[in-house]
């Protein structure tokens, strides 16, 4: 080890000259680590197990806790109410199809009942059902209704993570629930009396129906989901390390950390030697007292260009490791516990604190100033982040940097000379270059992409790193400089000066909370250039755009002092989405809350969830709407059954992979379950199940002649509806084909013997402002702010700089 990369140890025990500091008492023997376990008889009282902790431990077998708390409400049970802790369970269970196995109707399911042998049985059976399986039976002396302890549930548990209840993870089959030891530090305050939370060793766990505060400064033995606590099946008493907290002080006996979320004396052994504040470091617990410390003083400083899972990119230093117990810690203004992804690509605001050549810490030491943006450049057509090649060009001279530390090399270029890189260019040999131009206002072209108007060219700086044998692309430049390739890109310079401050204030905010966010972190980006984020240079910078930018220059929409998500689209249908409509785990948002959008901009709500009432608005043109001088305000398209279902045989089982309580399939007993199948067969018809005030539409059913599925979400409606193979008519008479998504999910649905009609309006998710509408409300005389009020309710409009 290189004696800058030292650590200092403070042991108990007797004070060696060598030693940075040390105890007052001698143990340089390794202490004999001592595991007694105590069995889940002993920490449950064999009590047995409610029908609610059962519903919690089989519905996290299929469900994350976002899922579950984004699944509609299907049960019908009135002894559960939606603000219980377990009804969120429950209804897992039931969207699971086995409710039934702990009652026996459908308007009781005693929540605090306790879980019977019999019980167990029905249990099994409904599982070897539906999951096509086999499995083991409980051996044990008690039977009926007698009440089953979780020892013995715990043993049908165990074969249902293993065998039953998987999903694909980074290419694995693995289980959602996981055994762990997890050392319990303390109970964080909390003002809800729901979802109740615990810090451990390991992080902080949601401890729903479990309370924790017995078990502080024991192991638990426990099963867990992602950040949920599942059950505890008994505890250890083991010498525990809790590693890279960060020390507040140590003053006599008295050791003061942060640990995840949680400030926490710890009391010493013996007394530490001198005074010590703020640093990380490894601590040793051996029945409740701290023996033994490990101060990691040692910290680097750099711009972060990229973050993975196991590593984080520096400037200077290239690619360096993380610890296995990496932690981040906010340390201004009010001390935080923080996620990887808090730590800011392309930018220097984070100590990094090093043991044995490995990052074991981050700290924030200061609040994001949004100068920078980092945009990762897609491929032609946008279909992939990944290049075979990239040549690019300036019209001025150009220099080219790679390498690391003292073998930092620069090349220079002259302007008009075009330089190539591949993936075996010897300046990759670190694995990243940088191109940039003399002088700051210069730009270098792209020549390899080609966008709407020819090949792109960019200002700032252009990063090429090899990847996986591939090359990724990005563009890091100041935040407003993006925005002048921004705002042409997506809303016409035609729509005049007003608009386009409109489109810029709404794009500022927008990116800033996907550079805040670290979206693209894993590629050292914020954000890319395709729809996903926002269009960036597909149709290069205008002179109006640039002047739009530059009067509204750091100007963003707040709520309650806080940066927005400024959702917009292309065409409204007549009446925006609240947010809640379009994304199904998304709460309501108060600043996005649809409405009707009358071409007087006088705002109104009204009720199109009948199918009646919403056919009656899209065809009756009885009324003087924003948008209706567009084209996408109303369009309709004649699909085949045929055409149907190659669509859904298509892209039905890439949605139920990605989500599948978003898709159900009709079971024999009547109700709907998450199931994979293989077909559906040959669609015969489909049908509007629910739709939201808006008009839009969040699930349909699709009757096929072999199974019958009900699909969830604007997005993957508009997925497995989209008119691939058909030819969508405007109302302006014109016509679009082969569009891989429906227009939109505003539509009413007419059915005849070869197929269907839809009749919809507007052209995107509805949510937020309408681009088109902005140039509406310009023509009635509305300043920028005012419209931007007209979108999003109750903002302020407020800057970042």
């Amino acid at each position: 080890m290189n004696e800058g990369n030292k650590t200092r140890l403070i042991l108990i025990g007797i004070c060696f000259a060598c030693m940075v500091m040390v105890f007052a008492r001698n143990v340089t023997v390794r202490l004999q680590a001592t595991r007694e376990e105590t069995s889940v008889s002993a920490v449950n009282g064999d009590k047995g197990i409610t029908h609610a902790q059962a519903a919690k431990m089989l519905s996290l077998l299929a469900y994350t806790t976002d899922e579950l708390d984004g699944l509609e409400r299907s049960h019908t049970y009135k002894d559960s109410k939606q603000d219980d802790w377990y009804d969120r369970y429950i209804n897992g269970l039931v969207s699971m199809g086995l409710g039934s196995a702990f009652s026996a109707n459908e308007t009781t399911f005693g929540p605090m009942d306790k879980v019977t042998y019999t019980e167990l049985d029905q249990l099994i059976q409904l599982i070897q059902k539906e999951k096509k399986v086999t499995l083991n039976k409980v051996n044990s002396s008690k039977q009926g209704k007698q009440n089953i302890g979780l020892n013995d549930f715990t043993k049908l548990y165990d074969q249902l993570i293993k065998n039953v209840y998987l999903h694909k993870e980074n290419g694995q089959t693995v289980s959602y629930i996981k055994k762990k030891e997890l050392y319990v530090i303390g109970i964080p305050e909390q003002k809800k009396e729901t979802n109740q939370k615990v810090s451990t060793d390991q992080g902080q766990y949601e401890v729903n129906g479990i309370d924790a505060k017995n078990y502080v400064d024991h192991t638990l033995k426990a099963y867990v989901s992602n950040s949920e606590l599942v059950a505890i099946t008994g505890t250890v008493d083991k010498k525990v390390t809790i590693h890279n907290a960060y020390i507040l002080k140590m003053d006599g006996k008295e050791i003061t950390a942060f640990i995840n979320g949680i400030k926490r004396v710890f009391m010493a052994k013996s007394e530490v030697s001198e005074k010590i504040e703020t640093v990380v470091a490894d601590l040793v617990i051996t029945n409740q007292k701290v023996t033994k410390i490990t101060l990691k003083p040692e910290k680097i400083k750099a711009k972060v260009l990229s973050i993975s899972k196991d590593s984080i990119d520096l400037e200077k230093y290239g690619t360096v490791k993380l610890d296995d117990d990496f932690k981040v810690y906010q340390i201004y203004g009010e001390l935080m516990a923080e996620a990887p992804n808090s730590i800011l690509v392309g930018y220097s605001n984070c100590e990094f604190v090093m043991t044995h050549g490995k990052i074991c810490a981050a700290l924030i030491t200061d609040s994001l100033t949004a100068k920078n943006i980092r945009v990762l450049i897609r491929n032609n057509g946008y279909d992939s982040v990944y290049h075979k090649k990239v040549t690019v060009t300036s019209d001025e001279n150009f220099i080219v940097s790679y390498g690391n530390g003292k073998n930092r090399t620069e090349k220079k270029y002259e302007a008009g000379e075009k330089v190539t890189i591949k993936t075996s260019n010897k300046m990759l040999a670190s694995g990243r270059l940088e191109i940039k131009t003399e002088s700051d206002s210069g730009k270098v072209k792209i020549t390899s992409i080609v966008r709407a108007k020819g090949s792109p060219s960019y200002r700032g700086t252009i990063e090429i790193v090899k990847r996986s044998g591939k090359l990724t692309v990005v563009n890091e430049l100041p935040l407003e400089e993006y925005l002048y390739a921004v705002v042409p890109s997506e809303m016409p310079v035609s729509y005049g000066l007003e608009a386009l401050k409109t489109q810029a204030i709404c794009a500022r905010s927008y990116a800033y909370n996907h550079l805040a966010a670290n979206s693209c972190s894993a590629y050292g980006a914020h954000v890319d250039d395709s729809t996903a984020y926002q269009v960036y240079n597909n149709h290069g910078e205008d002179k109006l755009a640039k002047q739009a930018v530059d009067e509204t220059r750091g100007k963003v929409l707040q709520y309650q002092g806080k940066v927005i998500f400024a959702y917009y689209y292309s065409t409204s249908c007549g009446n925006t989405s609240s947010v809640s409509d379009v994304w199904v785990n998304k709460k309501t948002i108060p600043y996005l809350v649809g409405h009707f959008q009358s071409s007087d901009g006088k705002k109104e709500t009204k009720d199109f969830s009948s199918d009646q009432a919403f056919r009656e608005f899209l065809t009756s043109n009885k009324e003087e709407m924003l948008d209706e001088d567009y084209p996408w305000y109303r369009w309709n398209v004649k699909i085949s059954y045929d055409n149907l279902t190659k669509m859904v045989d298509r892209r039905l089982k890439d949605i139920y992979n990605k989500k599948s309580d978003y898709v159900k399939t009709l079971n024999s007993d009547g109700k709907y379950y998450e199931r994979a199948i293989d077909t559906i067969g040959t669609v015969q018809k489909i049908k509007v199940i629910k739709r939201a005030k808006s008009g839009l539409v969040s699930r349909i059913e699709i009757v096929g002649s072999d199974n019958t599925v009900r699909v969830t979400s604007e997005s993957f409606i508009r997925q497995i509806l989209a008119p691939m193979y058909d030819t969508v008519i405007r109302k302006d008479g014109t016509k679009v084909k082969n569009l891989n998504l429906l227009p939109s999910s505003f539509f009413v649905i007419d059915s005849n013997a070869d197929g269907i009609q839809l009749y919809g309006g507007g052209y995107g998710h509805g949510v937020g402002m309408s681009q088109n509408g902005v140039k509406s409300l310009v023509k009635l005389g509305m300043t920028c702010e005012e419209i931007l009020k007209h979108y999003y309710d109750n903002i302020e409009i407020g800057t970042i700089y």
